[in-house]
């Protein structure tokens, strides 16, 4: 019996994910070799397993060779991952290992004329506080990066720990998401290629519809204009932003974003370090927002003798009675050595909840109580907020309209003396040294914070590992 063409194209759609079994498939006739290379090829990953730049990944290798020989398959490929790393590092001996792509890699990046999502990944040093820099690598290398970054085809673009030129956007002309991590101080892209922000005749300012930012790219982006008043970006369309507000650079960039986006369905605000908290932001959000955002995440610690919630009560307070909120998510990060509150503040978010929000269907609070070392109150704070919902959210507990998640876990964390000083002022919010004598206890999880490498005088590569251990109690 034979199957129809549609019916084998089918079970083979169903088999994406399968890579083992689509080879195998491929190999069986001719005309099956399509339809099983648009879900092998989908996704790429040329990321080497080391930082050490003569070492690339052997995938990479076996993907420039197969494109080599069958460049048809580039047009399969619709994901691709990059990795990066930091050339300047000051390492010891003066020596720096120059930051560069495999040339075969770089033939590859324009053999793929339908890429769709990209994502570039550049060293950072936690210690020396220098990330890649768009200018240390090879002209050549550059232009195999545009080639895709430019790509008529590309939608999604994620760039992290990579200081790219602001101008790098004028050609990104369907450019849908997009997604910028961890540029923090040090950043230089103001700098970059200013001189060139005239706007191109009949050009297109992409138009995002889904942005994911923390540090200091986005709002210099946000921040400036061609030389005709041009924005780099359009955000009026904007449905899902992500956003940490803890630098005064990224509040403001918030701030208008959210006054320009008028169809908002998805915000997501993080407040670690900033002062301010959630101050301001319900009078950021355009008034036809309001009619259109359905999902508001919220990611905070609570600072000693100050609301816990960092005002987030009182901005939801001046959200008007028409808004269509549906679902609330809620997370606090407490820690033991500060003087933290399970009184009215919480009790207010419930009042304020009651009140204005008639589509609100889903409410989740998730508080996570960070030890640094044993404490005897730890025990007693872990039991008052757990009494919360009873004490404190009655509206929540008891509306059967809503669906009600409160939930609390205790995160027992300890850093090295010896290795604190790698972390920055905003990662010190999360993880904090300690003095004295301790044992770690039983271990968990281990992290690689950091992965550093540098070569001597004699040639000798020298590699440092930053390791976080850890335990979780609940």
């Amino acid at each position: 019996m034979h199957l129809p063409l549609e019916i084998i194209e089918q079970v083979i759609d169903e088999l994406r994910d399968d890579i083992v079994t689509l080879k195998s498939t491929a190999q069986t006739c001719h005309a099956l070799l399509p339809l099983c290379r648009k879900h092998i090829f989908r996704s790429i990953d040329l990321t080497p397993h080391s930082q050490v730049p003569c070492s690339y990944s052997p995938l990479s290798h076996l993907f420039q060779h197969v494109l080599n020989r069958n460049p048809d398959i580039g047009r399969y490929v619709r994901d691709l991952t990059l990795t990066l790393y930091v050339s300047n590092f000051p390492w010891h001996g003066g020596l720096t290992i120059p930051e560069s792509l495999d040339s075969g890699i770089c033939q590859s990046l324009t053999k793929l004329p339908q890429l769709h999502k990209l994502d570039i990944t550049g060293g950072y040093s936690h210690r020396y506080n220098i990330h890649t820099k768009w200018n240390t690598i090879h002209p050549d290398h550059r232009q195999s990066l545009l080639h895709c970054i430019h790509s008529s085809s590309l939608t999604e673009l994620r760039i992290t720990n990579f200081e790219v030129p602001i101008t790098i956007f004028r050609a990104c002309f369907n450019l849908t998401i997009l997604k910028n991590l961890s540029l923090r101080k040090g950043f230089q892209g103001e700098f970059l290629y200013m001189d060139q922000l005239s706007q191109p005749v009949n050009v297109a300012v992409p138009q995002l519809r889904c942005l994911e930012f923390q540090g200091q790219f986005i709002p210099k982006v946000v921040a400036s204009r061609y030389s005709n008043g041009y924005p780099i970006l359009r955000l009026h369309k904007l449905k899902t932003l992500i956003a940490q507000g803890d630098e005064i650079e990224a509040v403001q960039a918030v701030s208008e974003i959210l006054r320009e986006a008028r169809e908002v369905e998805n915000f997501t605000y993080m407040v670690y370090g900033s002062p301010h908290g959630f101050l301001g932001f319900a009078g950021w959000i355009n008034r036809d927002a309001f009619s259109t955002l359905k999902i508001l995440k919220v990611v905070c610690n609570a600072i000693e003798n100050e609301d816990p919630l960092r005002g987030l009560s009182e901005e939801l307070e001046a959200f008007p009675r028409t808004n269509v909120l549906d679902t609330l998510d809620i997370n606090v990060a407490v820690e033991t050595d500060n003087l933290f509150s399970t009184g009215g503040e919480w009790g207010r978010l419930d009042a304020v909840l009651s009140g204005n929000f008639v589509a609100l269907r889903r409410v989740s609070i998730h508080i996570v109580i960070w030890i640094y070392q044993e404490r005897p109150e730890i025990k007693t704070l872990h039991e008052e907020l757990n009494k919360l919902p009873q004490t404190q959210f009655p509206w929540l507990s008891e509306n059967t309209a809503i669906y009600f998640d409160f939930s609390t876990g205790v995160d027992y964390v300890r850093i090295s003396p010896l290795s604190s000083n790698i972390f920055g002022a905003e990662m010190r919010v999360r993880f904090r040294k300690i003095n004295g004598n301790y044992h770690l206890g039983e271990i968990d999880f281990i992290d690689l914070f950091e992965f550093e490498f540098g070569v001597d005088k004699g040639g000798v590569v020298e590699i440092g590992l930053y390791l976080f251990f850890g335990s979780v109690t609940v």
